[in-house]
């Protein structure tokens, strides 16, 4: 039977006035910042374009991913009434 050993070491933080400074700043910008994502959780967002419901973030990154692979240009033609080269295709062949 094996035995794990564990090491701690304890260190001690001795800032000169302007690195206190610095430190109480990005402190200040993390607790910011995780109060800014703890509010994101919870942002409902519906497209009054598609009617499409979800997460504000998830549906800009769907959208960014149509809009690369060019599905995007397909629906906007699907929805106006124009066919477009991949649906032109015959798909049996």
């Amino acid at each position: 039977m094996s035995m794990l050993i564990l090491k701690a070491y304890k260190i001690e933080l001795d800032p000169n006035n302007v690195q206190r400074t610095l430190l109480a700043k990005h402190a200040g910008a993390a607790r910011y910042t995780w109060n800014w994502a703890l509010n994101r959780r919870g942002v409902d967002f519906r497209c009054h374009q598609c009617g499409a419901r979800g997460h504000a973030d998830v549906l800009a990154a769907r959208n960014l991913v149509r809009r690369a692979t060019g599905r995007f240009q397909r629906v906007e033609a699907k929805k106006a009434g124009i066919q477009t080269r991949s649906e032109g295709r015959d798909k049996t062949a």
